[in-house]
C-alpha cells in the first residue's frame, strides 16, 4: 500500500486534480466501520442480524436511488446553494 504522502504528491502533480467524497462526506474507506455500527444497531433495536451481503446489496440500492433523485432534482433546478448549505426545493 502506498504512503499517503506519495498519493497526495501524485494527485497534486496530476493535470486535473480533484477530490471525490463518499456519500457520507469522507475521504476514508470506512465501510467496515459503518457495517459494524449498522449491524449492531439493527441487531439491538430490530432483532435483525444483517450480513455483509445484506449491507452491500441494500446499501448499493439506497445509494443508486439517492443519486438518481439528486440528479433529477438538479436537472429540475430544485437544488440551490445558500452559503455553506444546500437547499432542496420540493
Amino acid at each position: 500500500m502506498p504512503l499517503a504522502k506519495d498519493v497526495v504528491e501524485t494527485w497534486l502533480c496530476s493535470d486535473q486534480p480533484a477530490v471525490v467524497f463518499d456519500f457520507n462526506g469522507t475521504l476514508s474507506d470506512d465501510e467496515h466501520i459503518l457495517f459494524d455500527i449498522f449491524s449492531e444497531l439493527f441487531r439491538a433495536h430490530l432483532g435483525w442480524a444483517m450480513t455483509a451481503e445484506d449491507y452491500e446489496t441494500r446499501g448499493r440500492e439506497v445509494e443508486c436511488r439517492a443519486l438518481a433523485r439528486a440528479v433529477r432534482w438538479h436537472t429540475e433546478n430544485r437544488i440551490a446553494l445558500n452559503g455553506a448549505k444546500t437547499v432542496v426545493l420540493r
